[in-house]
């Protein structure tokens, strides 16, 4: 009975000596539902209209649209459609690529690319990640007819998928053999790239563009039948030259263009060529015609230039827009699914496109293994990275503002701190803020550390001051034999530290 009084009261003593570390969880740890949660964007139905006749019938007795209104009327002008971006980067089965690398910091300049050309639109895109793709019979140059065969396995319409090549693609261009930076499928969410074309702003804007079924703004330059005549007053019926509703690109907005090789353009994608309509007396049919006194400029999104990017940036025209949403408003209407099974709900918009957890600096417990390490266990550390593209705000619970973005940054916040609790994102809503569900940092990681040093405190008598304190070294405190190397009937506190500084503290009596 007296050697047990003794033990209780050193260990009173110990736990006055020891340094302890106290570790608090948060106080909104409960189960709970998101209250604030918006109803997304994803619709089973979509409202019945009528596809326009594009006959010239349509444009007999003006009514004040202009042609883009009128081919492509936008019934669910409120709609907003969100899509997630997968990012395939090929590399052989080693997992290494023969053309420079390409990661998250070139996916996620692609992805704010993206949002600024089809946010005025009200087109959004979610970052969805990269996917290393290590497939030899992948690497290499591809024509562009083999591209949808080799590259099959792995694209479906659930998401956009942006390839990147490890190798050239080659095609015909203009008569010619050529290599091409980009191709993107029409009525479909699938793209290639070369490794420069994808290195570019433009290039990834301008194929999505090819899959949302826009053409090259000079499609059809040099045929005399399909080009697009320069003429634009279509209301006035003596000008029975205007076809730009339906021929070259069939949008009225864009200027008649000439193919890039023709190289009538400066640095700053001004034309500069002489091919201006100044004589409206030509017959329409004539090649001559084919241009409009107001020069084109070849900074659109869906004009094609060699070169480095300008510094002016490139942008879509508003009929290109309405062309767009029209033809996302057909595929729910007909059904035809080549973009509604991308949709994703606009919520994911406001969530952050990953989580990491990181050890903490905050020591939970640790335990003496044995054989001359302990296992430490330490808090969790949740980072929410939230990408570039839009201006977020983030909220705390009195909706003061805590932090925000710009579209250029990629953003971290701290998944586990209570002043994050509603998000806005600018570029979708002005008002619309998402309630984040709290989060309980019930997490830890442990991790074996190897002591690198030690004390032991050691007394005869309980309640003397006569305390001796010897300090170990990497070796004695790692040695196996320590206990049988103390003194038999003393006290004992035995402090090892990991190479960390973490400490573990054993208190006995050696009888």
């Amino acid at each position: 009975m007296k050697t047990v009084l003794k033990k209780m009261a050193f260990s009173l003593v110990v736990f006055l000596l020891c340094k302890t570390t106290a570790y608090s969880q948060l106080q909104n740890c409960q189960e709970m539902y998101n209250p604030d949660i918006q109803t997304s964007n994803i619709v089973n139905s979509s409202p019945v209209f009528d596809i326009p006749s594009t006959s010239s019938n349509d444009f007999a007795q003006p009514t004040g649209q202009n042609p883009d209104d009128r081919s492509y009327p936008d019934t669910q002008r409120d709609r907003k459609y969100v899509y997630r971006v997968i990012y395939h980067v090929i590399r052989n089965g080693a997992g290494v690529r023969v053309s420079q690398p390409i990661g998250e910091n070139e996916c996620m300049n692609s992805i704010l690319n993206l949002n600024v050309a089809y946010n005025k639109f009200n087109i959004f895109f979610k970052y969805g990640g990269v996917q290393y793709d290590d497939k030899d019979e992948m690497v290499g140059s591809f024509s562009i007819g083999q591209l949808t065969s080799v590259f099959r396995p792995l694209y479906n319409r659930s998401n956009f998928h942006i390839i990147i090549l490890d190798g050239d693609i080659t095609g015909t261009v203009d008569g010619h053999n050529a290599i091409v930076p980009g191709v993107g499928l029409i009525w479909s969410t699938v793209s290639f790239y070369s490794p420069q074309g994808f290195q570019t702003n433009r290039v990834v804007m301008h194929e999505v563009g090819h899959n949302f079924y826009l053409y090259h703004d000079f499609k059809n330059h040099g045929d005399t039948f399909s080009s697009e005549h320069v003429t634009r007053d279509f209301e006035n019926p003596s000008l029975s030259g205007f076809n730009a509703d339906g021929a070259g690109d069939q949008i009225f907005d864009t200027p008649a263009t000439k193919i890039w090789s023709d190289n009538l353009y400066n640095e700053l994608g001004i034309y500069t060529g002489l091919d201006v309509d100044d004589n409206i007396s030509l017959p329409a049919s004539s090649i001559n015609r084919l241009f409009r006194t107001e020069e084109p400029r070849n900074n659109n999104i869906m004009h094609v230039h060699d070169g480095h990017d300008y510094e002016s940036g490139y942008s879509f025209t508003d009929g290109q827009g309405k062309r767009i949403r029209w033809a996302l408003a057909v595929d729910h209407r007909v059904g035809y699914h080549y973009w509604m099974d991308a949709e994703i709900p606009y919520e994911e918009l406001y969530q952050p496109f990953e989580i990491k957890y990181l050890p903490g600096n905050v020591i939970i417990r640790t335990s003496d293994n044995g054989d001359g390490t302990a296992k430490v266990c330490r808090n969790v550390i949740m980072r929410n990275r939230f990408q570039k593209g839009f201006h977020y705000t983030f909220y705390d619970e009195e909706n003061n503002i805590t932090a925000n973005t710009n579209p250029n940054e990629l953003k971290e916040i701290d998944g586990f701190n209570s002043d994050y609790n509603k998000v806005l994102l600018a570029e979708y809503s002005p008002t619309i803020r998402i309630s984040q569900v709290p989060i309980c940092n019930r997490l830890e990681t442990c991790a074996n550390e190897p002591y690198i040093r030690g004390l032991v405190f050691s007394t005869e008598i309980l309640g003397s001051m006569n305390i001796t304190v010897r300090e170990l070294n990497e070796l004695q405190v790692k040695d196996p034999q320590l206990y049988n190397q103390l003194l038999e009937e003393y006290y004992y506190i035995l402090k090892k530290v990991t190479e960390s500084g973490a400490e573990v503290n054993t208190v006995f009596y050696k009888p």
